[in-house]
């Protein structure tokens, strides 16, 4: 939103109560640039500016979960290697055959 004066003398602007004119800003070839949104447009305008933050937060969040998957799956990898039982490594092996005679 923009307040300005339109430079009648005897405008309610001179007062200090100046005109809002709306204004929808918007980055295009990493260029900002705004467009007039008429009175008949705001609340049109409004709604999809809401729906677009609604998103752009969903996708925040779903990025953020998808960033917890990854990592419990590869906690989950990495629990899969350890040996069992845990820090007892695997019996000798057993001999076959006869036994020596005493």
């Amino acid at each position: 939103m923009r307040r300005r004066l339109c430079g009648k003398p005897n405008c309610h602007c001179v007062r200090g109560e100046r005109h809002e004119s709306k204004y929808l800003s918007a980055s295009q070839d990493a260029k900002l640039r705004q467009v007039h949104v008429p009175e008949s447009d705001v609340a049109e305008v409004s709604q999809g500016v809401a729906r677009y933050r609604w998103f752009r937060q969903a996708e925040a969040k779903l990025v953020e979960l998808s960033a917890l998957q990854l990592r419990l799956v590869g906690e989950l990898g990495e629990a899969q290697l350890e040996p069992y039982p845990p820090g007892n490594p695997l019996p000798p092996r057993a001999r076959r055959g006869r036994r020596p005679k005493p």
